[in-house]
């Protein structure tokens, strides 16, 4: 069978399906793994026929999964609280921007940290050396940090602990000008 020379889409599905249907044609899976499926194919024409992108195909059921913030150290905070001296004098000296919510001390909507608490590593690690982290620098670290936490010297923590983060040491240099002679 001689395919004729089209140049209209519709005449070329045509002239396909023609092929496909002719009794000459052999059927190879392997060749045409879409054959055994019951398709159609449409042309769209000009403006209609753009390239779809990753968002354009997303289906409904990804819109279902719900994911919901989890802080699995809050009962540990809530503990700190109750055993740790420190809070107990800031109860004694707190301003109008201190107050408490679920057990926990809160300074203008963050959370009050004190400065020898055992969450502070934990606290660090999340804003720096974790996948969301990047272990980006130190002013993006303290930003990240300071949108939830606060606590006194909480400036000079960070930047020890990202000039002690080793990934930071291997990985990342000055940008300080070359030192002059001598």
């Amino acid at each position: 069978m001689t395919t004729p020379y089209c140049t209209n889409m519709a005449e070329i599905i045509k002239v396909r399906m023609l092929y496909l249907e002719s009794p000459c044609f052999s059927f190879r899976p392997s060749r045409y793994p879409l054959q055994g499926y019951d398709y159609t194919i449409l042309y769209k024409y000009g403006r209609d026929n753009q390239c779809p992108d990753a968002l354009s195909r997303v289906t409904l059921l990804q819109f279902q999964a719900i994911m919901l913030p989890f802080a699995d150290w809050w009962s540990s905070l809530q503990q700190e609280v109750i055993d740790n001296p420190y809070y107990t004098t800031l109860s004694k000296n707190a301003s109008s921007n201190y107050f408490r919510k679920d057990r926990v001390w809160m300074e203008n909507s963050k959370v009050h940290l004190s400065p020898n608490s055992s969450l502070l590593p934990t606290v660090l690690v999340d804003a720096h050396s974790s996948p969301v982290g990047g272990h980006f620098g130190y002013l993006k670290t303290i930003n990240r940090v300071n949108s939830s936490f606060i606590w006194p010297g909480l400036r000079t923590v960070v930047k020890e602990f990202i000039r002690n983060c080793m990934v930071c040491q291997r990985c990342k240099y000055d940008t300080l000008r070359p030192a002059g002679l001598l």
